[in-house]
């Protein structure tokens, strides 16, 4: 019954882009008395208005063994893969690998991009 709905501050503005600029969900459980607080306002429904964005837990002892997930996704650009790719793992209450290491992370790039200055 939770079901949030993102809406992109610029869909409003354009929207015919809507479509593309605002993120799908999924439903997600609890309330504003669980751990996995959501919350609603009751008189536009049961669909979720506010809720925590992001989930983590940190192995101080293993990095590499850190957890992490949030309710969209990585990237805040739509036409990234990442725009909202989390949200499946999100409503399943599912936590991520959370890259700490550097050569775990340049062995796991699809791109990579260089800054050289003027």
């Amino acid at each position: 019954m939770h079901q949030p709905r993102f809406q992109h501050p610029l869909s409003a503005l354009f929207p015919e882009a809507a479509a593309l600029l605002d993120p799908p969900s999924l439903p997600v459980g609890g309330d504003g008395d669980t751990v996995q607080a959501n919350g609603l306002v009751a008189p536009l429904g049961p669909r979720a208005a506010y809720g925590a964005i992001a989930r983590y837990a940190f192995d101080v002892g293993a990095f590499e063994n850190s957890r992490w997930c949030v309710f969209l996704g990585a990237s805040g650009h739509p036409a990234s893969p990442h725009y909202a790719d989390q949200n499946p793992a999100w409503s399943r209450c599912e936590m991520l690998p959370m890259r700490a290491d550097w050569p775990g992370l340049e062995a796991g790039a699809a791109l990579r991009q260089r800054l050289v200055p003027d």
